[in-house]
């Protein structure tokens, strides 16, 4: 019977020892929650420096979309809308208007180079028989290449330049004559010109109605202007 209760005793003296920690451990256990907190507070602030980082970084991305996009519009709608062709009607130009009695008329000459090239040359050449007033190319208005022939204006004495014919510009031989004698001083041929031709012409012709026809008559004093009816009553 006693050495029952002593093996009773022993068993529960073990049982609790087992249950009851020692303070060794304990104290580790304590040590392991603390460096654990600790990690947790420095991994904390780590943590929201990505979050961070990363923000940012959808920002730019959602910034460059925004961007892209925008262009991508403007693109678009520069496709849709049709750019307008700069270029000068050959009627809207003054030059076109500087035919007269005396103007000579040229072609044979290279129509590969600049316009304003061909007007420099030209005035240079037809300078060796006085002075020229005036050089004028006609050509393409969209395009802006010559027709082939030109016309010049001297100052004075304009059938000096008719010297000029048969002689070389540029290894091409020169045809030169009145401009009044050739088809080409009353109209253009092969010239398709523009939508803007009609309307510049138009306004040419009026200002030369103008010019010519729009001075007012003054009448005599004591004139009297009676319409048709009063004659008439008169009669």
């Amino acid at each position: 019977m006693d050495s029952k209760r002593e093996m009773k005793k022993r068993n529960e003296s073990d049982i609790g020892a087992i249950s009851t920690p020692s303070p060794l451990v304990t104290r580790k256990k304590g040590k392991k929650r603390k460096n654990r907190k600790e990690s947790d507070g420095d991994e904390i602030p780590a943590l929201n420096k990505k979050v961070d980082q990363i923000g940012n970084c959808l920002n730019e991305l959602t910034g460059i979309v925004k961007k892209l996009n925008k262009n991508s519009e403007m693109s678009s709608k520069e496709k849709e809308i049709p750019k307008k062709v700069e270029y000068e009607c050959l009627f809207e130009n003054e030059d076109s208007d500087m035919g007269n009695g005396q103007t000579i008329f040229v072609r044979g000459f290279d129509c590969s180079f600049p316009i304003d090239d061909i007007k420099s040359t030209l005035t240079k050449h037809f300078s060796s028989c006085g002075e020229v007033w005036r050089v004028f190319l006609p050509y393409e208005c969209k395009t802006g290449s010559p027709l082939g022939f030109g016309f010049v204006n001297m100052i004075r004495d304009a059938h000096k330049g008719l010297a000029l014919n048969g002689t070389y510009l540029g290894g091409m031989r020169l045809q030169v004559t009145m401009a009044i004698d050739r088809t080409e001083y009353y109209g253009f041929t092969n010239f398709s010109g523009c939508e803007r031709c009609g309307r510049a012409l138009n306004k040419r012709r009026m200002k030369r109605f103008q010019e010519n026809f729009g001075r007012r008559i003054t009448p005599p004093p004591g004139a009297v202007f009676k319409t048709p009816k009063q004659n008439d009553e008169a009669k």
